[in-house]
């Protein structure tokens, strides 16, 4: 006959499932989570984001974003993967578009700009989350993502150069080098564009200018 547990077997067993996923009010997952993170760091940067605002927009408890990440960074690390994969898809998207080389590598550049700017913390999370990581697996990511991206934009390009739009005496990996310091400045350097605002203007009313700018700076420098 099964012996009746006694009251230290209970706390041990207690003491063991605790260590499980947290019990609270509704299902609360990981990639809601993720979800959760991905729109606070629209308006917080990561520095300032804690376990406890995630949870609170998650609707869950603190102690989900130890269970399901372990750390903020690691937390971090998984927001910046998608983020960054989220715009190799993005800019692949925008330049399928039924026109010339021309229109496909500007509507590349707008979306890039529109992408950085709605998603402010992806630099800072890729440079300081993934470029920062040692690991192999983090390394065989950053490889991942930077070819993919590249690989597209080089298909612009060669389409270019082959109908005759584009010029062939540049190097298209400084070009494409050239195009994110562009489009992922504009992020940073928000601030800075206080100081050169006209009376009456907005920052919101430069950056909607910026995105064509860039465009037509880098289809006119290697026009044939």
């Amino acid at each position: 006959m099964p012996r009746k547990p006694t009251s230290s077997t209970v706390k041990k067993v207690r003491k063991v499932r605790g260590k499980g996923r947290p019990s609270v009010e509704g299902a609360v997952g990981r990639q809601k989570l993720i979800d959760a993170t991905r729109e606070l760091l629209r308006t917080i940067p990561p520095a300032r984001l804690t376990s406890n605002d995630i949870a609170r927009a998650a609707g869950g408890d603190r102690a989900l974003v130890r269970y399901y990440f372990g750390t903020m960074a690691n937390l971090f690390s998984v927001v910046a993967s998608e983020l960054s994969a989220g715009l190799v898809s993005s800019l692949s998207t925008a330049a399928k578009v039924d026109n010339n080389a021309t229109d496909k590598l500007r509507h590349r550049i707008q979306e890039f700009v529109r992408y950085e700017l709605e998603n402010p913390a992806l630099h800072p999370l890729y440079t300081e989350q993934l470029l920062s990581d040692q690991s192999a697996a983090a390394r065989k990511l950053v490889r991942r993502i930077a070819s993919e991206g590249h690989l597209t934009f080089e298909a612009i390009i060669k389409e270019g150069r082959r109908s005759g739009e584009f010029r062939k005496d540049f190097d298209i990996r400084l070009l494409d080098i050239a195009i994110v310091g562009l489009c992922e400045f504009i992020v940073v350097g928000q601030p800075i564009l206080e100081a050169w605002l006209s009376p009456g203007e907005r920052v919101s009313d430069l950056l909607t200018h910026y995105a064509d700018f860039v465009a037509d700076l880098v289809v006119n420098g290697i026009r044939s």
